[in-house]
C-alpha cells in the first residue's frame, strides 16, 4: 500500500483512505473541500457539550474556510469562470461592435443600437453573482 509521503499518519486507516483519494479519478474540488470544512464546523458546534473547548478547532476551521473561499475565487478567476465587471464591459464593447457591423445596412440601425447598448449597460451594472453555483458557497 502507498503511504502518504508528506504526512506521517499514525493510523493505517488514514493512509489507506488517503491512497483511495489519490487514486480517485474524481478529485475533490475546492467547493467540495469548502463544503466539508463547513460541515465539520457545524458538526463540532452541534455535538460539543463544552463549546469553549471546541472553539480553537472551530477557529482553525473558519480560517480554513476563509482560505478555501479565497483560493476558489482565485482559481475561478484564473480559469475564466468568473469575470470582473471591467472584463464584462470590454466583452460588451466587442458584442456591440459585432452587432453594429451586422446591422449597419438596415435603416434605423443607429436607434436599434442605442437601445441595445442601453439595455446591455443596464444589465452589466445591475449584474451580481447571485447564481445557483455561488449560493452553494454561502451556505
Amino acid at each position: 500500500m502507498n503511504e502518504v509521503t508528506n504526512y506521517k499518519l499514525n493510523e493505517a486507516k488514514f493512509n489507506a483512505r488517503v491512497a483511495e483519494f489519490r487514486q480517485s479519478d474524481n478529485l475533490a474540488t475546492l467547493r467540495d473541500e469548502l463544503a466539508l470544512a463547513k460541515s465539520l464546523i457545524e458538526d463540532r458546534l452541534n455535538s460539543a457539550n463544552d463549546r469553549a473547548a471546541c472553539l480553537p478547532l472551530v477557529r482553525d476551521l473558519l480560517n480554513t474556510v476563509g482560505a478555501l473561499v479565497k483560493a476558489n475565487h482565485t482559481q475561478e478567476l484564473a480559469a475564466g469562470e468568473l469575470l470582473t465587471k471591467d472584463a464584462v464591459r470590454i466583452l460588451i464593447k466587442e458584442v456591440v461592435s459585432i452587432v453594429t457591423d451586422e446591422l449597419r445596412d438596415i435603416p434605423g440601425w443607429e436607434e436599434i443600437m442605442d437601445r441595445i447598448c442601453a439595455r446591455l449597460c443596464k444589465t452589466v451594472e445591475t449584474a451580481n453573482n447571485k447564481t445557483p453555483e455561488t449560493s452553494k458557497l454561502g451556505d
